[in-house]
Formats: structure tokens, C-alpha cells, sequence
């Protein structure tokens, strides 16, 4: 084949691309970009080839040597990203995964990606995937913002999808619904923000139709990220293409996000639960009052599902309370800060609105509003959330607020629930984290938010959870048909014939069913094929068995789920028909649960009516006396389609959760240290930096220190006296021995402890950074270890370039990464930071 491809070339003056397949398989073969073909699930449109075609002959082949642009991202672990990513594609990679802590810039760097792709003639079109539609909406905004010029399409607006646009925005149901109107080979590159294991398991379809570079997009710390989704994007477990978590933007010189403190606040209630028996005399009888005797003499609730079961007053005036007193208030200190409390449920969240008006009649739903998706035009009330300035400061979320939306303003969390899941926990505290200059006024930025945590989650976290098994939960059709195929085996275990045929049928029709047009049918297609055109299932071997429970019950997802209760009914009977062939003690329980489900059909519905007399006969001992599977059969075909009759039962609902008053116990707040990075030298460091570190936003002299201006030899003594004064243990003179400096050079070693202005550091490095576009990822990644040194060290000796973490990056540092021009360049820009060697360091 690839004489082929020489001699056409030859002709035509163009390198072919080919496409073969048996039928079944389909694969390209690409080979003026790639080294090896990869299979495919379709062919390419014309307008794909023309687009392929355009980037054989226009893609830079050296991609990783432009810088994106850096109006869109300037922070350099940003340009790093892209960078590696580029180096990756470069390198014939076709997926990539980057981690990115919430507020790093994840956006951001998808949308310089795309810029920078376009741009260099990789990609054309270009899709981005987000979990919601206010997410989407975010998204698009983000778009129009840096790329204005590029035209954008919002897929879910209608249901037809233009195809003259660049950049795609869609929600992955949206996209799901809609992606077979694009040929494979349609878009370029797609990006999955948010991409964790329910990417993996419900919408893998999409990744596997679309021929695009593809790069995922998480905020999940990766010892929390799936092995399927490492697979996913052909990373290698634990290790994704890019990293840059919480710890390293927190406690990064200067920070990109924001540190948090820890109130584990809990009362009586919420440790111990709402026991009865263990309530005092005067607190069983209001209860007693409030919920009536019978009932609250039975009353046994955990703490973690007060709210959820049962409203207690006490407990959420607590809540509420706690954060009005102890919460970081606004640059007047007169009201709360933005605040996000996160409750239990919708009417949970109604009742602690409602408490809140009742508590702060002043502020009422002006300062405090619910934020749910059963409201009318949330999107508003989210936006006005969003403005700084307003009253509006306590938003209680029920899932809205959870993930994705960006308020750099909020200063408080409040976990009025408890959180299962550690990815959704950290998603949650991710909305505290971003940066905002100035919230305070001017020169007084957001230092830090509160997370006060009422139902002990950190507690949780650290001592009870347990990451769940990366296992894809099983649909109703996929369990309807392991239903069919154990009433199968049972029935040829015990030679049922009359049971066995049912069950094969069955089968079959199940199999007939699946669309052939569905990516994850197409993968099996041949044996698919197989099974609906031989006697394979009436044959039914084990080796048949193996394949229907190995190979086709998962693609039973792939059908349409039509008549929901009807399949319910059709599972219900099929594991009636399994049990009374196995003459099995769940036989009782599953004749229950049909006499019940038939019971409750609605005798109103003419439909249900005509079906009369076999209803009245189920329901008699007589109809029972002597079963049949053949007998089930009958009824499943009779009354499957008259399941969707059933009456609703109407209690329960969300809406009648019991209140009490009953007073709440002791109220318990215990300060928690939250350790992110198990770095113990940063750790050492930053405790001896602390003495002058608190110094420096008050002290002028150590201003000029850290940003390298001139000091006057009575400036330092003044320092020297001003730190002995408070700090007398301190023998500055003996320190600056030890780094075997002069008097006058004190300046120097008080430089070595507090470091450098990072920002400063950072601003003079950004002017190299962006002369030198043609860095490799590699180049950009020694370049932020050199500036963050420099910052946390007020310089560097020359000879530091070829020791760790240096030679980490390559084993000859410098000078086996950079040009000689380029080297000299470099030390030419470091040359402001470079200190002199000092003598043998030792105290006499």
C-alpha cells in the first residue's frame, strides 16, 4: 500500500489518503502526518478531505516553537501547558490530558490552544464540551471575549447545527443527540472540560466517532482520576500530560489562588443525631409538640441527615448565625462577604432562606436568596450573584453553585450538607479559591476565604472515604436483558423447553434491536451480525453465553428506551420466570411485587378497563396455584404497555419534611489545619521566613530589600534594631558571618530569607519569555523553576544551575536545553539576580 501512495504521489503531485475497510472495520491511513493508521467509525465528508489536505500543506510542523497568545494567557505555567500539549501533538499524539486546579485558567488554556491551532493552520473547526448549559453559556462568553474574530456556534439551540463555523460550544447531552449530523473527520480538535469518570461511561461515543486531536480538561487531583480516564487520553495512570494542582497555585511565588481556613462547627444535633431516647425531658416533649407523640417517640435520625429528614430551627439558626458573627465580612466590615452555602436540598434550601428573614429581618431576601434549577430564569439570579458590588451575598445553593461557576468575591463556604464525593468536595471548594485584587479597597487583596464545615466532611475525607470502583452502573436495558439470559440458562439447566424458546426470543428481539449506526455497536458489529443471522443463541453455548454477557449486554445502552415502564415490567417477569424454574425463595417476593404492580393500575383508563377480567384473575389464589413460565409470558404481553397506567403514589413528597423547634445542644468549632503538599522543605522554609515575612507589608526598608533598590547602611541598623527589639533570640550579625558578607551587605542576607518580589521576578522573566516564542515546553518548564528560585532565594549562584531541581529538567541543565545565543541571552536577563559564590559557610 505504500508503493501506492509513492506512485500517486508521483502522478499527482499530492500524498493520498487512504481509507479500507472489510465491512466491519474501517480504518485511515494518514501517513504524511502520522506513522500508523487508526481505526475509524465512517468515512470523511469531501469538505474534511479539502480540510485534511489544507493541513498537509500548511500546518507548521514545528508547533511547539510558537508561543500562544499571550493576551490570553500570560501566567507561564499556562504557556508550559500548551507548550507540552503541542510537543505531544507534534510528536503524533492525538489526545492529552491536562489537570488544572479550579481558577488556574483551564479556559483559558483551551482557548489560547485553539487560537494557537488555528493559527498555525493544525485545526479548523474546533469543539468544546461542558458538563451544564450555564457552563456552556460561560464557555461561549469566554470565547467571544478572546477570539471575537472566530465565528462561534452554541449547539443546542436548534436542532440543526451549521456547519460554516470555527468554534462549536455544546453540553455533552446536547452534543450527544446531535453528533451524527457531522462526518468523522468534521472537527479538528475537541476539548472536554470537566472530563472524569461519567465522560468516560456515557459519552464515550463522542470520542470515539470524531477523528480530532481530542484533550481533556480536570480539576480533579489525580490520585482521584479514573484509570479509564487516564485510557481515555492515552496517559499512562496517574501520570497526565500536564499538571498544576491546588498546592502548586497556592503556594506558588506569587500565588494564583487563594489559601482557606477550616471551621469544623457542629452542635449536638449534627454530631450525635435526634434520638428519642437520648433527648432530655424537655426536649422529648417538644418534639412531642411538634411532630405529634406516636411519631416522635419512633424518631431515630443521624446528624448527617438532619435537613434532609427532618428540619431542626435550632440547628440551622446555628448555621446561619455562625456565619453572620465569625464570616469575613466586606471592605466596610458591616456585612457578610460573598457567601455560599451549600444545602441539603430544595426545600432545604427554601427553609434556611425563610429562618434567615426570620433571624435578619434587616438584610431579608435581599442580602440572602436560593439558587436552584426549579426557579424561574436562574440564569439571572446567577448573574446577579456574579456582580460585586450589590447586596445580594448569601447564595444557598442546591447543586447550581456547585461546580463551574466563577465569583472571585466569595470569602465564605458553608457546608450545610454532607458531600460523598471527594471530586464534587473539592469542585465545591474550588469556588474560593480564585484571586481578587483589591476586594477590600485599594492594595487590600482577598488573602484568604472560611469554609465552615458543619457536617464534619474534612473529617469524612480524612477518615472514612473510600474512592469507589470505577464500575458503569447498569441501565434498565442492559439489566432487562441480564435478566432474559439468566432465565435462559436456568431454563436449560432444568430443560424448560417451553421456558428455554421464551428466553432465546427474547434474546433475539433484544440483539434485532440494536442500532447499527451506534459507535460502541459498530465496535462489535461482526459478532452482532453473527448472532441475528446463525442459530448461535438457540444453540447456545458457552462460549455463545460468554459473548452475550461479555459483549452485548453492555451495547444493550445503545438503544432507545422507549416505554420505560413496560422494560421494568419485562425485567420484573423475566426474573419471575428464573426464580419459578429454579424453584427459587425470591419466587415469593417477585409474585409480590407483580401482584402490587397490576393492583395499582388506574381502573379510570378505558385501556386498563378492556384488560378487566385478567386483572381481577391475578389478584386470586386460584391464577397462582399453578404457574407457568408460559403463563408469565402471556401476562407480560398483556399488561407490559398498561404499566404506564399506574397510579402515582402521592406520598412522601419532597414538600412535607417534618419541622421541630426542639432546642439544639452544645455548639463545638474546632480550627482545622488543611496541609496541601507534603513538600517538608517549602514547609521549613516558610516557618523561618515568617518573623520578617509579617514585617513586610509595614516595614519600608524591607520593601526595598525585596525589590532589589538601594539601602542606606543606617536603613539597616534601624532594621536591626527594630527586629532585635521585638525578636531579641535573633543574632542577625551571626547569620550574616555564616553567609560570610560585611556589615554593609546585611541587605544581601536578609534578601536570602525574605526572597524577592515574585511578581517583580516574574514581570522581568515575562520580557525573555515572549522575545523567545520558539521555546520548547521543556525550555518554558526550567524557565519557571529558575524565576520561582530566584524569588524564594533573592538570587542565584551560578553554580546552583547544575544541581536539583535543575538537572531535573535535563541532566546538563542549561546547557543542554538552550542555543549558545540563547544561553547567553539568558544569563545576560539573570544577571540583576546572580549573587557571588560565598566562602566555606561555618560558624566559629
Amino acid at each position: 500500500m505504500g508503493n501506492c501512495q509513492i506512485r500517486f504521489e508521483l502522478v499527482h503531485f499530492k500524498r493520498p489518503v487512504i481509507f479500507y475497510s472489510n465491512g466491519y472495520e474501517t480504518y485511515i491511513w494518514d501517513d504524511a502526518r502520522y506513522s500508523s493508521y487508526r481505526q475509524i467509525y465512517g468515512f470523511y465528508s469531501f469538505k474534511s478531505l479539502e480540510n485534511l489536505r489544507f493541513k498537509h500543506q500548511y500546518a507548521n510542523k514545528e508547533l511547539e516553537r510558537n508561543n500562544p497568545d499571550l493576551s490570553i494567557v500570560e501566567r507561564p505555567y499556562q504557556i508550559e501547558a500548551i507548550k507540552t500539549l503541542s510537543r505531544k501533538f507534534q510528536d503524533q499524539g492525538r489526545k492529552a490530558l491536562i489537570i488544572q486546579a479550579t481558577g488556574t485558567g483551564k479556559t483559558r488554556v483551551a482557548i489560547a490552544l485553539s487560537e494557537l491551532l488555528i493559527r498555525e493552520h493544525w485545526a479548523q473547526r474546533i469543539l468544546f464540551l461542558c458538563d451544564r448549559r450555564e457552563l456552556r453559556k460561560q464557555a461561549d462568553d469566554a470565547f467571544k471575549d478572546f477570539l471575537r474574530s472566530e465565528p462561534r456556534c452554541v449547539i443546542g439551540a436548534t436542532n440543526k447545527v451549521p456547519t460554516d463555523s470555527r468554534i462549536y460550544i455544546a453540553t455533552y447531552p446536547g452534543m450527544m443527540n446531535r453528533f451524527a449530523q457531522f462526518d468523522v473527520g468534521f472537527f479538528d480538535l475537541i476539548i472536554a472540560d470537566e472530563s472524569h469518570r461519567s465522560i468516560y461511561n456515557r459519552y464515550k461515543d463522542l470520542f470515539d466517532y470524531f477523528d480530532a486531536l481530542q484533550v481533556g480538561l480536570t480539576a480533579t487531583p489525580v490520585k482521584f482520576i479514573s484509570r479509564n480516564t487516564f485510557k481515555m487520553f492515552d496517559c499512562t495512570d496517574t501520570q497526565p500530560t500536564f499538571e498544576f494542582g491546588l498546592d502548586k497555585a497556592i503556594e506558588n511565588e506569587p500565588p494564583y489562588l487563594v489559601p482557606f481556613k477550616v471551621k469544623d462547627v457542629t452542635t449536638e444535633f449534627l454530631r450525635d443525631g435526634i434520638h428519642y431516647n437520648q433527648l432530655s425531658e424537655e426536649q422529648q416533649k417538644q418534639l412531642e409538640a411538634d411532630l405529634g407523640e406516636e411519631i416522635a417517640k419512633q424518631t431515630t435520625i443521624k446528624g448527617s441527615q438532619i435537613g434532609k429528614k427532618i428540619f431542626s430551627e435550632s440547628t440551622d439558626t446555628h448555621i446561619l448565625e455562625n456565619l453572620m458573627e465569625n464570616g469575613i465580612k466586606d471592605a466596610t466590615g458591616s456585612l457578610i462577604g460573598k457567601t455560599i452555602i451549600f444545602a441539603q436540598r430544595q426545600d432545604h434550601a427554601e427553609h434556611l432562606e425563610q429562618l434567615f428573614c426570620k433571624l435578619y429581618p434587616q438584610y431579608g431576601a435581599r442580602v440572602c436568596k436560593v439558587i436552584h434549577n426549579k426557579i424561574h430564569k436562574v440564569d439571572n439570579l446567577i448573574t446577579e450573584f456574579k456582580e460585586p458590588n450589590n447586596d445580594f451575598r448569601i447564595a444557598i445553593s442546591v447543586d447550581m453553585l456547585d461546580t463551574g461557576i466563577d465569583v472571585p468575591e466569595v470569602v465564605n463556604l458553608v457546608f450545610a450538607k454532607p458531600v460523598m464525593s471527594w471530586v464534587k468536595f473539592w469542585q465545591m471548594i474550588g469556588r474560593g479559591t480564585r484571586l481578587c485584587p483589591n476586594l477590600f479597597g485599594l492594595g487590600k487583596d482577598k488573602k484568604e476565604f472560611l469554609i465552615f464545615d458543619h457536617y464534619g466532611n474534612f473529617k469524612y475525607f480524612e477518615e472514612e472515604y473510600e474512592e469507589p470502583e470505577d464500575v458503569k452502573s447498569v441501565s434498565l436495558l442492559q439489566s432487562t436483558f441480564l435478566a432474559r439470559l439468566d432465565f435462559a440458562k436456568a431454563a436449560l439447566v432444568h430443560s424448560d423447553i417451553d421456558g428455554f424458546d421464551i428466553a432465546t426470543k427474547l434474546l433475539a428481539a433484544d440483539i434485532n434491536d440494536l442500532p447499527n449506526d451506534s459507535i460502541s455497536v459498530k465496535k462489535h458489529l461482526r459478532i452482532v451480525h453473527q448472532l441475528q443471522q446463525t442459530q448461535l443463541i438457540i444453540e447456545f453455548s458457552a462460549a455463545t453465553q460468554h459473548i452475550l454477557l461479555d459483549k452485548i449486554a453492555p451495547l444493550m445502552d445503545a438503544r432507545v428506551l422507549k416505554e420505560k415502564e413496560a422494560i421494568a415490567f419485562d425485567k420484573l417477569i423475566a426474573l419471575t420466570q428464573e426464580s419459578l424454574i429454579r424453584k427459587s425463595s425470591a419466587y415469593d417476593t417477585y409474585k409480590a411485587q407483580i401482584l402490587t404492580e397490576v393492583s395499582s393500575l388506574a381502573v379510570n383508563i378505558q385501556a386498563v378497563r378492556q384488560k378487566a377480567e385478567l386483572i381481577k384473575a391475578v389478584q386470586t389464589q386460584a391464577y397462582w396455584s399453578d404457574m407457568t413460565v408460559s403463563t408469565l409470558e402471556q401476562l407480560r404481553l398483556e399488561l407490559r404497555l398498561l404499566m404506564q397506567f399506574k397510579q402515582a403514589n402521592t406520598t412522601g413528597g419532597v414538600w412535607d419534611t417534618p419541622t421541630t423547634t426542639t432546642q439544639d445542644g452544645e455548639v463545638q468549632i474546632i480550627e482545622k489545619e488543611i496541609s496541601l503538599s507534603n513538600n517538608e522543605a517549602m514547609l521549613y522554609r516558610k516557618k523561618l521566613k515568617e518573623i520578617l515575612d509579617q514585617m513586610i507589608d509595614s516595614n519600608t526598608v524591607l520593601q526595598k530589600i525585596r525589590q532589589q533598590q538601594p539601602v542606606e547602611e543606617g536603613e539597616l541598623q534601624m532594621l536591626t534594631s527594630t527586629v532585635l527589639s521585638e525578636h531579641p533570640n535573633i543574632e542577625i550579625d551571626v547569620l550574616n558571618k555564616f553567609y560570610g558578607r560585611t556589615a554593609a551587605e546585611l541587605h544581601l542576607t536578609i534578601q536570602d530569607i525574605v526572597g524577592l518580589d515574585p511578581k517583580a521576578v516574574e514581570q522581568h522573566f515575562r520580557e525573555f519569555l515572549y522575545n523567545h516564542p520558539q521555546l520548547t515546553a521543556r525550555q518554558v518548564q526550567f524557565l519557571n523553576l529558575l524565576q520561582a528560585y530566584i524569588s524564594q532565594n533573592g538570587g542565584i549562584i551560578i553554580d546552583k544551575l547544575y544541581e536539583a531541581p535543575f538537572t531535573g529538567v535535563h541532566p546538563e541543565s542549561l546547557d543542554g536545553l538552550f542555543t549558545p545565543d540563547d544561553v547567553t541571552d539568558l544569563i545576560h536577563v539573570m544577571k540583576p539576580f546572580v549573587k557571588k559564590q560565598p566562602p566555606e559557610q561555618r560558624i566559629a
